[in-house]
């Protein structure tokens, strides 16, 4: 990765040779890290201090783990600065932008390798900052996180889809407005909107966009406060989101509505804190209360006639991921569970997860599955699951399928153990069946009698 500033010349001056990579790579982290207690404040947000939540980075290399309470025993200290250890290679609780238990410890991760959109270590650091502010959530409000993944979106329904899109065109007018009185007026039109829209879906999605919003709109907040930047924050397109974008316009409206309401309801924090607003919009909607909203209904014809391009575009764009990642040349590996034991989730990526048809969800970034006898995990590939019911992430997965292996996967068998490593893969079983037809190796688990070893 490309170094900036005094690192790349701290870096330049103290090493040379093959080692230099890795001397690159420290003084990246050692910047972020001297960034992040340049940022560290109280007053990000009533009761949140970033100082008290431990940072883990993998920087391609090493897994860097900075104010842990007790590191694991495989971490190293690292001498040349306080509170720092580190070890060779990735630790399994590293594996995205997030906060996770580490050691019993919620710690906040990231991998320097998805921070290409954060130019600076100031801007790195606000992202461990965010991902710290998640760590405090799940610690003072667990309830914000209780919201699912909207699986059930009916994101093929033009009438939704156009009152989704006018939703958002006027939150993002209302967000770029030239004075408050219009500000108001847009967003109080946005609001309305989302009354309709909410009205017709099913409970657990209007779940899912709210507590979204609500997490990841205060965790922006939180780090563009921190670092003045708002680097890799999304913005409202003018075009607006595709149909099945309801995970990233989430992220996007959630920002949007702290915007506003940091312009039009001072303190709104504290009133998130206290639990007397339950939501971004419930918040925005009491600051106001009485305000004519703009006049909207005549676009939403022209947005309905767009959305009607939109779900077709989508239920072809369905089909294309689809077939195109099962027609990939090479070896493929398929899991087969079955409604006795199903797989379930262990880890995944929301962002990165593609709905197709039926029960059928794409992975492309990283899915972690277990089962009773063993688990298995695909990094940095694409991967099909086929769920077990309409709830996959409660009911488990019937099937795991990943294709496009250039050679095939290795088997290992100790006892009743089956190991299965690939490229960005890797598996282990007891006593499952193993059947290999052509590129295609196929693990049928055993039954709940079995239990992981």
């Amino acid at each position: 990765m490309r170094m900036r500033g005094t690192a790349a010349v701290l870096a330049a001056l103290l090493w040379t040779g093959p080692g230099a990579r890795l001397a690159a790579q420290e003084a990246e982290v050692l910047e972020i890290l001297a960034a992040i207690d340049s940022l560290g404040t109280d007053q990000l947000w009533p009761g949140f201090d970033p100082s008290q939540v431990p940072v883990a980075i993998y920087d391609g290399e090493r897994t860097w783990l900075f104010r842990h309470p007790a590191p694991p025993p495989d971490f190293k200290p690292f001498e040349s600065r306080d509170q720092l250890a580190y070890l060779e290679g990735q630790h399994d609780a590293v594996r995205g932008n997030t906060a996770t238990e580490l050691e019993g410890v919620v710690t906040a991760t990231l991998l320097l390798a998805t921070l290409d959109d954060f130019p600076s270590a100031i801007d790195r650091a606000g992202v461990a900052i965010h991902e710290a502010f998640h760590a405090y959530q799940r610690q003072a409000h667990p309830e914000w996180g209780e919201f699912g993944l909207g699986l059930d979106s009916p994101d093929t329904d033009a009438h939704l889809v156009a009152l989704r899109r006018l939703e958002t065109d006027l939150v993002r007018r209302a967000v770029a407005a030239d004075n408050d009185e219009n500000a108001a007026a847009l967003a109080a039109a946005a609001l309305e909107v989302r009354r309709q829209r909410f009205a017709a879906l099913p409970e657990s999605v209007v779940r899912f966009e709210q507590g979204l919003e609500l997490m990841e709109g205060t965790a922006q907040h939180v780090q563009v406060t921190a670092t003045g930047s708002t680097a890799g924050i999304m913005p409202l397109p003018e075009d607006g989101f595709a149909p099945d974008e309801l995970f990233m316009r989430s992220y996007a409206m959630g920002f949007a509505w702290t915007v506003l309401l940091r312009r039009l309801r001072p303190g709104w924090e504290s009133a998130l804190e206290s639990g007397a607003a339950t939501s971004l919009e419930q918040a925005l909607a009491e600051a106001l209360a009485g305000t004519p909203p703009a006049d909207w209904r005549e676009s939403l014809a022209q947005a309905l006639r767009r959305a009607e391009t939109d779900v077709a575009e989508l239920l072809a764009r369905r089909r294309a991921i689809r077939d195109e990642f099962l027609e990939r040349e090479g070896w493929r590996v398929i899991i087969d569970a079955g409604h006795a034991a199903p797989l379930a989730v262990r880890g995944l990526d929301p962002a990165n997860l593609v709905r197709i048809e039926g029960q059928e969800l794409l992975h492309t970034r990283w899915l972690r599955l277990g089962h009773t006898t063993g688990e298995a995990e695909v990094m940095d590939r694409p991967s099909l699951t086929m769920g077990a019911g309409p709830d996959p992430f409660r009911e488990g997965f019937l099937r795991l399928t990943v294709t496009g292996f250039d050679s095939p996967p290795a088997l290992a068998r100790v006892g009743e153990e089956v190991t299965i490593t690939a490229p960005g893969f890797r598996a282990r079983f007891a006593g499952p069946e193993v059947e290999e037809t052509g590129r295609d190796v196929v693990i049928r688990l055993a039954g709940p009698g079995h239990t992981r070893r």
